[in-house]
Parts: structure tokens; sequence; C-alpha cells
């Protein structure tokens, strides 16, 4: 069975805004990483994430910054790896947030990580308890053998680089001896190609935190042929994000307006639409999610609750601030079909999305038929652009089952009111089969991230990989909607 490894190198991630290392220091790298972490929560099948040193280039103790990566990696859903490089100064620091395994050890593959003693002049050696450590680990184990160090490691002269190991050849020698599969290495910021050397294919991954931000996928079949992919995080194309929050929201986590700017040009998002949920506008945090109310159709909104002139005057600040922003509004609706919105968001807002957050109960019978008055409800405004994550309110984190009967009417509906869908994997599980549907029909994309949390914002690789998994092989800004 296939084994496949994210691969992970050189984040540089910093808290110091500067240091003693002249290097690359990235504060964002944090956001790089969850975004990776999300990546591989969503894709699912990646069986370990390795990430290949240069974690944290602060000076003196850098407890806090390793702690905030550890954090970070413990969301994955498969096991991690992590190695010091030669900007991990605080090996002590180091060790006690990330110990070093002897090996570990996946269904027919082991990986045998190094901290190797670096020496000046971009060099490194392998000690000779590290070679012993091999010979042992490789010699009554029948599956397949990966190592991964932090500087190069080729074989002498084969690599257009000039850092590396001192005791390269010995080094060769052995993996070529003992039949080892793969050799990953980092430290080369740009990457640098694969040799076959023998049974051995030796790797070098690209560096996480310079432009565009990559990230690798290492596949190793059977028969012990490797395969690269390259995930950029820094997008191709300029991208919209036509769904995100602000501070506003009752469940926005760490939402911070400079470091979004920062993120836009970072990552090649051109345009940000901010539509906070119309509901935490006009109710408590406690009077909205129990929906005992409004949901049914009650008309009082306490207007000791109102905070709609203070998000207008919040969103305007953002335009004014950089018109790449945009202002709008993610408008709830009630079981009866009547908008939570009034008259001076309707007009001073510039882009509004509908969406349904609730049902009364997604399970009952007559649920997809509630469903479908509500949606049209929404799009019979004419003022309503997108539908939001559609299908969510019946599968929250896949949790349930979308009703594929009301996918012919919906996309009917949004063809005949001129409305895009939602593409979201915030709580959801986007349906392949009502996507397809969409895209036949001719139907808008809207791409959204629903961001609550800086990383996600403008965070469209997931989304690529779902149309292209369901058979869309053209460009992507002809379906999308922009803003």
């Amino acid at each position: 069975m296939p084994t496949t490894i994210a691969l992970v190198a050189d984040p540089h991630f910093a808290l110091q805004s500067s240091g003693s290392q002249r290097c690359v220091r990235l504060p964002e790298a944090r956001y790089l990483l969850q975004r990776i972490v999300e990546y591989v929560n969503i894709t699912g099948g990646i069986d370990l994430l390795c990430v290949a040193g240069d974690i944290v280039v602060d000076d003196g103790d850098t407890r806090e910054a390793l702690g905030i990566v550890k954090a970070i990696l413990d969301n994955l859903p498969c096991p991690y790896v992590v190695i010091p490089g030669n900007r991990d100064q605080n090996r002590e620091a180091f060790a006690e947030t990330f110990p070093l395994p002897e090996h570990l050890d996946l269904p027919g593959v082991r990986i045998i990580p190094f901290a190797d003693s670096i020496l000046p002049d971009d060099k490194a050696e392998r000690l000779p308890a590290d070679i012993a450590r091999t010979e042992r680990l490789c010699h009554d184990f029948r599956g397949r053998v990966i190592t991964l160090q932090h500087l190069p490691l080729y074989p002498p002269g084969a690599a257009d680089c000039r850092s590396g190991y001192i005791n390269a050849a010995e080094i060769c020698a052995q993996y070529r001896r003992l039949g080892i599969a793969l050799s990953i290495s980092s430290h080369e910021h740009r990457g640098l190609p694969t040799l076959q050397d023998g049974p051995c294919a030796y790797h070098c991954v690209p560096a996480l935190c310079e432009s565009p931000y990559p990230f690798q996928l290492a596949t190793m079949a059977d028969d012990g042929r490797c395969s690269f992919r390259s995930i950029k995080l820094r997008h191709d194309q300029p991208v919209h994000d036509c769904h995100t929050h602000s501070c506003f929201a009752y469940c926005c986590v760490d939402l911070d307006v400079a470091i979004e700017r920062r993120l836009m040009d970072m990552l090649n998002i051109e345009r940000v639409a901010v539509t906070e949920h119309s509901g935490h506008l006009f109710f408590t945090a406690k009077d909205y999610w129990s929906v005992r109310d409004w949901f049914r159709g009650s008309p009082l909104r306490p207007p000791e609750n109102d905070r709609s002139e203070a998000y207008l005057q919040h969103v305007k600040d953002m335009v004014a601030g950089d018109p790449r922003f945009l202002s709008g509004l993610e408008v709830d609706i009630d079981r009866n079909g009547q908008l939570l919105i009034n008259d001076r968001l309707r007009h001073n807002l510039d882009f509004l999305i509908g969406a349904i957050h609730f049902l009364d109960d997604p399970k009952a019978a007559d649920a997809p038929e509630l469903f479908l008055f509500m949606a049209e409800k929404l799009m019979a405004t004419g003022f309503i652009r997108v539908l939001a994550h559609p299908y969510r309110v019946f599968a929250w984190d896949g949790a349930g089952c979308k009703p594929a009967h009301t996918f012919d009417p919906l996309v009917a509906m949004l063809k005949r009111y001129d409305v895009a869908a939602e593409l979201s994997f915030h709580h959801n599980h986007p349906s392949p089969e009502f996507f397809r549907k969409c895209l036949d029909a001719g139907v808008k994309i809207s791409f959204g991230s629903d961001t609550h949390r800086l990383f996600k914002l403008g965070f469209f690789n997931p989304h690529f990989d779902f149309l292209r998994n369901i058979g869309y092989d053209g460009d992507f800004q002809d379906i999308a909607l922009r803003i």
C-alpha cells in the first residue's frame, strides 16, 4: 500500500522582530503551518508529516515559539516528526519540545530522523554513533527505510549546492549498501532536484519561509519508487475570498485586520469580502445560538443588543484603510422566510450573502422542503449574491446526510436567480454530486474560506483539489465569482 508523507522545510518562525541570525524571519509562518495542518485534516490519506529543520530563528529561550509550533502540529490527524536545523540554536529547548525519536514506524516503512552536528561554512557531520544506529535499525527491518536530515545529503559532486556533509561519501555508501529508499533533506531554500543513486532517491524540500511558501507530498509506491507533489500556499492567480468574518462574530478566534492585510500581500489574495453574521449584530450570543425565539419568527430585536451601526463603521474603516476589503454581510433567515437585516445594512453594504444556519430538525422528513423554501426566500430578494455553504446545515463536519433529491431543484433555483454556490470547507464536507451539477448548469462558484481564524483567509488549496477531483480541468477564474 502506498505511503504518503507531508514534507515541510525551513518555516523560520519568529516571535522576535530582530535577532543575531541574518536570515529570513517569518512571524506569519504560524499561519502557513496551520494551513498545512488544515490541508492534511481535510485531504486525509496522509500517513506522516515531517518538518525538516530551521523551525524557530529567534535568539535565547525559544520555548514559547517552539510551543506555538507544537500546539499547531498537535492538531494533525497523523503522527509527525520534527528535527532541528542549523537555525535552531537552542538545542536544549528544541529537545524538550520535540524529543528526537530513534525511529518511527509506519506499515512497511521506517523513518530514521537525525539531528546531525552542524559545522561552520554550512557543513554537517554524521557522527559514528548515528551511522551505527542506521546500521542497527536497517539490519532486521524488511520494509522500506526513509532518512530525514536538515542539511542537503547527496553523493559528493551530485548536487548544485555548497552546503552538505563532510562525510557524505561514507553516508551515501551506507545508504546504497543498506538499500535505503529515500533520503529527505532541506536547508537549500530553492530545493534541489531529486537524484536517484542506486536504490535511494535523494530529495531536498524547498523552504516554507519564502514565496510561494511551498510544502510537498511524497508518495512512496509499494515497489519503493517515489513521487513528489509541490503545493504552493501563495496562489498563482489572484483569488477573491467571498466569505470572511470580523471581530463582531461571536465565533471569532484571532482576527486582526493588520495581519489580514499582510497575508493578502503574501498569498495573492486580491479581494476579501467581510460578511458578518447578521444575527450576531442583533442578538446576544446566548440568544442567537439558542435560536428559540428569532428562528421561530419572533420579531423582537432588543435595541440594547443592536450592534449594526458599530459594524457598519467598522467595515467602513476597513475599506477606507484598504480598498481590497469589501463591506458585506452573511444574512440569516428564520423558518418563516424573514431575513435578519435592517434597511441601514441593506443599503450601506456592498456584498450580501445568504446562509441557512438552522432548521427545526435537519433529520425531519420535512426538513428538505423547509430548506428549499428558505433558500428561495433568500435568493428571491434580488440582493443575495451567494448561497453560503449549501447543505452544511444537514451535515455539520460531515456528520449527517445531505438530501440529494433536492440538488436539482436547488441548482435550478441558483441558476434562475443568478446566485453563486459557495464552496466551503469550514465545518463542511461539500457534496461532489451537487457541485458537478452546479458546474454543468453554469452556476458560478463562490470561493469562501468562512474565516473566523487568520490562517484560513483565502485558503483555497482544498477547493482547487476538490474541483479537480470532481472532473473540472479548466481555468478556475472561468467558474469563480469575482467581486
